[in-house]
């Protein structure tokens, strides 16, 4: 019998009381011996896979968004526990990537029946935190969309709070000087967001950074996205619809395994998804550091 520790986040987009009662069904049915563990507030989540840990758990499954992934991440670092994601944030990108399903049900269903498969993971330093991530991190627009757009609009308008706010800012976007540091190797470059990515799709089934980025590669690859205004923006964003990135004037990709970015005038930074501080940042990939549930 499986011993399941379901960490749920209320305050996500999407994780309602009936999506909640049919994940714990799904597991009943499936004759778990299942512990429901909610969140209140930030940072509950790394406490609550660290009693799961304590607990003995099988499997520690979130159901909540990318920020609560995140969590889980730190929670679970030194532990050689499977994680398993269901799908209740607003874009659930490392769900998205792994191919789990988008309804809860049949989320919890890919814990009992699918496979384990082991990814790699990032950890990101600022001079204020230190963070986990398994689907990428950045600085620049990227960070400012997301601090930009309100928990009250993702709940109301999903994905599309997003597109409202790119509309409404990307005439003003501008390229900054940036320095980025890979593997020690310097370069000085003008990009209006750098990107470190760990996973293939920036919105999976619509933007996808191309075949060659890999979840379980070993390295980053980071992407020094330029854009000045509304045309440029639109033309990166077409390129990304297209999923296969190539390096123009717009677009320049490097990897690496440490990544450090700097930049003169402090820039949000975030990961996974949550705005986390503000440059420098360093990330470092963790080969193989995660354990994840997938579907058969």
């Amino acid at each position: 019998m499986k011993k399941i520790f379901l960490i749920s986040n209320p305050a996500a987009a999407r994780a309602s009381e009936r999506s909640s009662q049919a994940i714990v069904e799904v597991l009943e049915r499936a004759g778990c011996d299942l512990t429901v563990m909610k969140t209140s507030g930030p940072g509950d989540a790394v406490e609550l896979c660290r009693e799961a840990t304590r607990e003995g758990a099988d499997v520690v499954a979130t159901f909540g968004g990318d920020g609560t992934v995140m969590e889980a991440l730190e929670g679970l670092v030194d532990a050689d526990i499977p994680l398993a994601v269901i799908p209740g944030g607003t874009a659930n990108l490392l769900a998205g990537n792994l191919r789990i399903p988008n309804n809860p049900g049949k989320a919890a269903r890919v814990i009992v029946e699918g496979r384990p498969r082991t990814i790699d993971i990032g950890r990101l330093e600022t001079d204020e935190v230190t963070k986990y991530f398994a689907v990428g991190a950045g600085a620049g627009y990227d960070a400012e969309l997301m601090s930009g757009t309100s928990g009250e609009a993702k709940r109301r308008w999903g994905r599309a709070a997003y597109v409202s706010y790119v509309m409404r800012t990307a005439p003003s976007i501008r390229p900054i000087p940036f320095r980025v540091t890979i593997d020690g190797s310097c370069s000085e470059l003008d990009a209006a967001s750098v990107l470190v990515a760990n996973c293939r799709e920036i919105m999976p089934g619509i933007l996808s950074l191309g075949h060659e980025v890999a979840l379980d590669d070993g390295h980053f690859d980071t992407f020094i996205l330029k854009a000045h205004g509304l045309l440029e923006s639109a033309a990166l964003v077409m390129q990304l619809m297209r999923q296969k990135v190539r390096e123009t004037d717009q677009v320049r990709r490097l990897r690496g395994r440490e990544v450090r970015v700097e930049c003169d005038t402090p820039q949000p930074v975030e990961s996974d998804g949550d705005v986390v501080g503000t440059t420098p940042f360093t990330a470092t990939i963790i080969p193989g550091g995660r354990t994840v549930m997938v579907p058969r």
